[in-house]
């Protein structure tokens, strides 16, 4: 059910007692006029059923129905007819027949508003006016003891209860368009940042490219030309393409990131972190990156053990040091934590530019960049914070900020103390082929030739042996083809006519009866992918993948299957 339906379904809810109360009290002043007069029985039977059945049966018709505020004004409407129809057959009685028509027009404007009282008024109308043309009316204008006793409070009561939840229904109604106004700001602010975020993304997407671009174009001119070739030169040009295709991947690295969080996938492990052994670490990689710019790295050490996601947290603090290198032009950067409030606070100082103090909650947002000369200057999609941002969220990490304009920004991220240590494993950098690594057979499928034609190069370089094939009918094929199992699957997510890599690996694993080592490679963000393929369990590579990434999973994942077989 939507939000508009259980909407309706309160409105019914909230009416249903007033209805009961109103209907059963005019009752009493109907009855009051008929018990003067002969009046037959049927009118009486149907009188009792009007007051007292009625209003059930407009809640269970409500309630039931797929628009049920619709329902109701409907109701409301068919209340004002049929109460109607009693004021000529009580002889036109001044005081019981003012106070239903007043009832009815206030249900109608609680209910409806003034469309709907301007029905109501037309619908009474018509129905005394049938009423007198089909029935002998005798004028009865005076009204008796009896009839001022059970009108006068119906006069106070149904009013009450009527304005009262007018009233809810006004403030209800305040507060759902103070919600649209937001929704409606939130979606204003969610285009101006798909604006930006295009423009950023062309601009910093195509700077890397072009470089590749370029320096694939030099490096092709030094190949064409064997006299002036030399092995620097080779080994200067390959460094500059990496350093550019390493700065595309990290850019969608940033985006796969938010969609991963938005997805709902990410799932904190948390466990005993080593902080002193997470802060050496991280010194370790950006200390060289921070001299080189000339900056000053200083590292405040601190042993204590929190509780964490260590993963998620290395993320957070990577991010932090990042932006402050990127947007820190002269000066230094401190990394450190302190005790703060029964807890360990991680903090990230630098002397850049500073944040202005209206801007410090926008640099949150996603594709948020301050506008500085400065920061125009730097490569990145306005993410980093955001994901950070998001992580601490997840994370139930409180996430500070303090800045002066022209002195220096102060991250801070506040964690929970542990007892002990459960630090971080290294994780080994692959390198050349180890004499005791075997030669695998890789079956890879990928629906694009190039990536095969790439996979095959790469691959024998290891020593390893790839079949490939480039459908799911050809991946078949090719499956009976093989006289035995290959030693891991690798399969792009999405290969064509409908088929995905994840049912394409059950398959083959039910092929050759055997839990065959396999991984998914995507290029594809958007959430319902991502969620589906880590419910399968496999690892899911993203495009563009580090080959050395490739390497480890392929040969870890081969052992720890042949060790547990």
């Amino acid at each position: 059910m939507d939000d508009g339906n259980r909407g309706g379904v309160r409105v019914v809810r909230r009416i249903y007692i007033p209805r009961i109360i109103g209907l059963g009290l005019g009752f009493f002043c109907v009855a009051s006029v008929f018990y003067q007069t002969n009046t037959p029985v049927y009118l009486w039977v149907a009188l009792f059923l009007n007051g007292f059945a009625w209003p059930h049966v407009a809640y269970l018709i409500g309630i039931s129905s797929d628009a049920p505020f619709q329902a109701e004004q409907r109701n409301i409407l068919i209340d004002a007819i049929i109460c109607s129809v009693w004021i000529p057959l009580m002889g036109f009685n001044l005081l019981p027949s003012a106070v239903l028509i007043i009832m009815l027009s206030l249900d109608c404007i609680t209910v409806g508003g003034p469309r709907l009282l301007l029905k109501g008024l037309v619908g009474m109308a018509l129905s005394i006016a049938l009423t007198s043309l089909l029935t002998d009316v005798e004028l009865n204008l005076e009204s008796n003891l009896l009839t001022i006793l059970f009108c006068l409070p119906m006069l106070l009561i149904h009013p009450l209860f009527t304005g009262a939840n007018a009233f809810k229904l006004l403030v209800k109604l305040g507060q759902q368009k103070r919600e649209l106004e937001q929704a409606r700001i939130q979606a204003e602010e969610g285009a101006r940042a798909k604006t930006r975020f295009l423009a950023t993304a062309s601009h910093d997407l195509r700077q890397p490219m072009h470089a590749i671009g370029m320096f694939t174009a030099a490096l092709g001119e030094a190949v064409s030309k064997p006299d002036n070739l030399n092995g620097k030169t080779l080994r200067k040009l390959v460094g500059r393409i990496e350093d550019s295709q390493h700065t595309v991947t990290d850019l969608l690295d940033s985006l796969l990131s938010i969609s991963k969080l938005d997805a709902g996938v990410i799932t904190p492990s948390i466990g005993q972190v080593d902080l002193a052994q997470m802060i050496n670490r991280l010194s370790e990689r950006y200390q060289p990156i921070a001299n080189e710019k000339g900056l000053e790295f200083k590292t405040v050490p601190a042993k204590a053990v929190v509780k964490s996601d260590a993963v998620l947290l290395e993320r957070i603090l990577s991010n932090l040091l990042a932006n402050a290198v990127r947007y820190t032009p002269s000066g230094k950067i401190l990394f450190g934590c302190r005790k703060h409030a029964g807890q360990i606070r991680v903090m990230v100082c630098d002397t850049g530019q500073g944040i202005p103090e209206s801007k410090l909650e926008e640099i949150f947002q996603e594709f948020s960049q301050l506008d500085t000369a400065f920061s125009n200057k730097q490569q990145g999609l306005g993410l980093g914070l955001a994901i950070v941002n998001r992580l601490s969220g997840l994370l139930t990490h409180p996430l500070s900020v303090d800045s002066v304009l022209g002195r220096g920004s102060t991250f801070g991220i506040d964690l929970p103390l542990a007892t002990e240590a459960n630090p971080l494993e290294e994780i080994p950098i692959a390198g050349p082929p180890s004499p005791e690594t075997k030669a695998l057979t890789i079956f890879a499928i990928d629906d694009e030739p190039d990536v095969l034609d790439a996979l095959h190069i790469i691959f024998d370089g290891w020593g390893h042996r790839l079949v490939s094939a480039k459908s799911t009918k050809e991946a078949h094929i090719v499956a009976r083809s093989l006289t035995q199992a290959p030693d891991f699957i690798l399969s792009d997510y999405r290969l064509g006519a409908g088929e995905t890599g994840t049912n394409l690996i059950n398959e083959l694993r039910v092929h050759w009866k055997q839990p065959i080592p396999a991984a998914i490679i995507t290029g594809d963000t958007s959430s319902e992918p991502l969620k589906e393929v880590v419910a399968t369990g496999l690892p899911l590579l993203h495009k563009p993948l580090k080959p050395l990434i490739l390497r480890e999973l392929v040969e870890e994942g081969t052992m720890e299957n042949n060790s547990s077989s």
